[in-house]
């Protein structure tokens, strides 16, 4: 019997024993947190490419009719910087093998859902609900870190091309080579010079489907 073992009046075996365990509980525990957030990651990206698909339809209806729609540019923007820092967090998550990256995953999280929050406020992500599912509590300070690395691809170019039509991973192709126009064909033989188009009603309707689906 060890030093420690006498100690606390255990053999060496029930000593190891009991770390195993504890090293079992808190790697269980840390699993179940990373789920829980991957769950709440979905969420977040379903209201980011809603958001995305029903006020790119808004803002082709409202260039129909000559009205402005800056307010939809801005909100189509928040959701993409979203669906970025998404992206991102996912990426994080697979490796956050230490307490410290989960805690830094947590505290990008509620960088996300307040953005969610900005944009739909009726999203079934809250922050009391993040509270109670993470039992973390939800930082409201200013953010000092970035929302997200690539925030600043998200330009006015990018969001025209989403709203034409193109999907974040064309736009991000697109910035990436350097494209300096904004084509004037649509993509996959889709029709978006009109928002009232039967296309752009299907395109939208087949987003708001997988979303409902993953419900």
């Amino acid at each position: 019997m060890g030093l420690m073992g006498k100690i606390l009046g255990k053999s060496d075996s029930q000593i190891i024993k009991e770390e195993v365990r504890k090293e079992a509980d808190r790697q269980a525990k840390l699993n179940m947190t990373i789920a829980e957030q991957y769950g709440a990651l979905a969420s977040c990206r379903d209201t980011f490419e809603r958001v995305i698909a029903m006020d790119r339809l808004n803002a082709l209806e409202r260039r129909e009719k000559r009205i402005g729609d800056a307010a939809q540019k801005s909100r189509i923007h928040d959701a993409a910087v979203g669906l970025l820092a998404v992206e991102e967090l996912e990426l994080e998550l697979q490796g956050a093998g230490q307490a410290v990256d989960l805690a830094k995953a947590q505290k990008r999280m509620t960088s996300i859902i307040r953005q969610v929050h900005r944009l739909d406020s009726q999203s079934e992500i809250t922050k009391k609900d993040y509270q109670a599912q993470l039992n973390v509590g939800f930082d409201d300070t200013n953010e000092t870190e970035a929302f997200t690395e690539r925030a600043d691809m998200v330009d006015e170019q990018f969001v025209e091309y989403l709203i034409q039509g193109y999907t974040m991973e064309e736009c991000m192709e697109r910035k990436m080579h350097g494209s300096q126009t904004v084509a004037t064909s649509a993509p996959s033989g889709m029709d978006f010079s009109s928002g009232n188009s039967a296309a752009d009603n299907a395109y939208v309707n087949e987003i708001l489907r997988k979303n409902a689906e993953k419900r």
